[in-house]
């Protein structure tokens, strides 16, 4: 068999073909290393807000990485979740020089890379619930604030990138049962019975009405609703400004929880939402039971409260004399009752119950109501002091004390009935923002240990 020789023809186009190619690829290599060096960028060239005007794309990549490293250092990009402020970590953030300096244009933007896992494992150590964010959305923002190595303070708002609606809960919830059911406090929740509480603003009950032009309640019927309201959010992050307590408890408020209000002596119940969202709170009357509940987004923690170093004061009795009474015959003007002191605590812990802080909330003293007697005036023998100097007591080992009158002690005496308790906002530079300061702002609301014989003989 012949072999048929390959034309000179086929050979000579073979040939051209593999030179054509060959020369597309030189060229094309030749020219970025021997031209694209000396490319430079246009005047007024920008990336990333850093100049790069008449730079070639080497000395680009030198001036942005050593501007890279001065942002990573200095950068105060801050996160905001409920209460808490932290910093943004640098080493979140990876940037792609040689990708930004391929772009077009005269201002251009830093491509930068966001670690969603790593993004999530960071939050998640500072508190928050990665479950409720939305992680790809949060990572956009901060690709955006990185691209242009902004160095002023900016906050971003985890709470902004909730997943669903679904997020908000009811974190915290009170009830007053066997509730003497008013008009007026039926009327208050029929009006509102929800109260919107927006990110970062007070919230006083008094001026709440006020600019709704409410009156269809009394003082007693507000403090069972401020009452339960201050049960509620004392289990929050919520900072009490304004709560005041009566001289006696109430009946149907709960020891440890009363918030008196009087709007004749401006005695207000405020407070503060400390977080970036709004909160609600909730009131429900069923029969006797008022429900009260305060929905929003759940708090990285839970918060317990505890009624702490509990005691009771027995009242004395004084006696007073009247010639009008019988021999014999005594008259008893008020039957007296116990006082009572609390201290009520608020413990924060995880959600794996570690003790994460705790702080003494209030001290509330209610003073003894002490017994009067009316006596004889014939059967009238002043009560002497012992050797010790105390005075004499009763067959029960009761200081009784005398005092002589020719009068019997009227009955419908007026009484001050209201010792407040004023609460000012926390100073943060030497208390948790979880703590109010007690300062009573009333001589009667004396401390057990202060009170005096004397004192109470008046």
């Amino acid at each position: 068999m012949s072999k048929t020789p390959i034309s000179k023809v086929t050979f000579f186009f073979i040939l051209c073909s593999v030179y054509l190619v060959s020369f597309a690829h030189i060229g094309a290599f030749s020219y970025d290393q021997f031209f694209s060096k000396n490319e430079r960028f246009s005047e007024g060239a920008k990336i990333a807000g850093v100049s790069v005007a008449n730079a070639s794309k080497e000395d680009a990549v030198e001036k942005l990485e050593e501007e890279i490293k001065k942002w990573k250092v200095n950068q105060k990009l801050t996160f905001s979740y409920l209460n808490q402020t932290f910093p943004v970590a640098s080493r979140l953030f990876s940037f792609d020089v040689s990708a930004s300096i391929e772009k077009e244009g005269e201002t251009l933007l830093l491509n930068v890379k966001v670690d969603e896992g790593e993004l999530s494992e960071f939050l998640s150590e500072s508190g928050v619930d990665t479950s409720l964010i939305n992680m790809e959305a949060l990572s956009e923002v901060l690709k955006d604030k990185a691209s242009e190595l902004i160095t002023e303070e900016e906050f971003i708002k985890v709470n902004q990138y909730l997943i669903t609606s679904d997020s908000i809960l009811t974190v915290a919830q009170a009830e007053v049962n066997s509730l003497t059911t008013t008009p007026g406090i039926t009327n208050f929740i029929a009006v509102f019975p929800e109260i919107q509480i927006k990110g970062n603003s007070d919230f006083s009950l008094i001026q709440w009405m006020d600019q709704n032009g409410f009156t269809g309640a009394t003082d007693s019927d507000l403090s069972i609703i401020a009452s339960s309201i201050y049960k509620t959010i004392l289990q929050t992050n919520f900072l009490v400004i304004e709560r005041n307590y009566s001289r006696e408890l109430p009946e149907g408020i709960e020891l440890g929880f009363e918030a008196n209000i009087n709007r004749n002596s401006k005695r207000d119940f405020a407070f503060k939402n400390p977080n970036d969202t709004t909160y609600s709170i909730h009131l429900d009357l069923l029969q006797s039971k008022l429900s009260t509940s305060l929905n929003g987004l759940e708090l990285p923690y839970e918060i317990e409260i505890e009624l702490r170093n509990e005691q009771t004061f027995s009242p004395r009795i004084i006696k007073q004399y009247s010639p009008y009474l019988n021999s014999g015959e005594v008259k008893v003007v008020e039957v007296g009752n116990e006082g009572v002191l609390v201290e009520v605590w608020k413990r924060k812990v995880t959600s794996k119950g570690n003790l994460l802080e705790e702080t003494k909330v209030s001290e509330d003293f209610y003073p003894p109501r002490h017994k009067e007697e009316i006596h004889r005036m014939k059967d009238y023998v002043i009560n002497t002091s012992n050797d010790s100097g105390a005075p004499t007591t009763d067959g029960n080992g009761v200081p009784t004390y005398s005092i002589p009158n020719e009068d019997p002690l009227d009955p419908d005496e007026d009484q001050n009935e209201s010792v407040p308790t004023q609460w000012s906002q926390p100073n943060d530079n030497n208390q948790s923002n979880d703590q109010t300061s007690q300062q009573p702002d009333s001589s009667d609301n004396l401390h057990p240990l202060d009170v005096k014989p004397e004192e109470n003989m008046k």
